[in-house]
């Protein structure tokens, strides 16, 4: 399946969306409307104004990734990695959708131009729209919530994923550029399309670390570079980084 909704996608999705949250706003607002008749239609439009960003922001922002129409397409927003989204992204979304109405909605045509489908307001916010049944949304790494000891993981201690504890599970991770071939993309031109694979092995207790043949080299903390194709074993608290040390990574056990 296409990695990222199109743009008719997208638009069916922003319909359904709009007849939903227009009779939501429906409902709210008939009492303000009979007790402000003769006038208030500044309240009407504040509250307009609360209601949609509150739809949008906290569904996007959800487990889910999805407001309702958006799941009924099987389409969901992430961040450029294909991650969930925070509120405040999620809200600076919504509130960036004006900029993508001026001039003649041009922003919400670069959806259907750009490489990745993003819409102006998605540029802007780094966010993606992408099918929920794609290999990028399958392939995702389960990150360990704070505090949950779950082993072996990689640690991200530099760059994008710094923070960040991500399970190795049997099949390893693959780390690099194509969001089709990784479970974790680092979006670099100095990260090859599909850079290094880093997988555990329970018996030994130990890592192997290959790096799948690179342009700008797999390297360990110490600098010593691995040859194109090479593995290596690594043990727990060992380090490594992918082309510059900007993209330094951790293994534990």
């Amino acid at each position: 399946m296409e990695v990222h909704a199109n743009f008719w996608k997208r638009l069916l999705a922003y319909f359904i969306d709009n007849a939903i949250y227009s009779t939501i706003l429906i409902l709210l607002t008939v009492p303000f409307w009979l007790a402000t008749a003769l006038g208030g239609w500044q309240l009407l439009l504040l509250l307009n104004i609360i209601v949609g960003w509150l739809y949008f922001a906290l569904m996007e922002s959800s487990a889910k990734q999805a407001t309702l129409g958006k799941l009924a397409l099987g389409i969901i927003v992430t961040d450029l990695f294909g991650q969930r989204i925070s509120f405040g992204v999620a809200t600076g979304r919504y509130f960036g959708k004006v900029l993508s109405l001026v001039p003649l909605c041009a922003g919400f045509v670069m959806a259907a131009f750009t490489e990745r489908k993003q819409a102006l307001h998605d540029v802007l916010l780094g966010t993606l729209v992408l099918n929920k049944n794609s290999s990028v949304v399958n392939n995702r790494p389960h990150q360990m919530p704070p505090g949950q000891n779950v082993r072996p993981i990689l640690c991200g201690v530099t760059g994008n994923y710094a923070g960040q504890m991500i399970h190795i599970d049997d099949k390893g991770l693959i780390i690099g550029r194509d969001p089709l071939s990784c479970n974790i993309i680092v979006p670099s031109e100095a990260i090859s399309r599909m850079h290094c694979i880093i997988k555990y092995d329970s018996r030994q207790n130990s890592f192997t670390l290959t790096d799948t043949c690179s342009s700008n080299g797999t390297f360990l903390a110490s600098g010593v570079r691995l040859g194109k194709g090479q593995a290596i074993i690594l043990k727990s608290g060992d380090r490594f980084f992918l082309a510059v040390k900007d993209n330094m990574f951790e293994v534990k056990a």
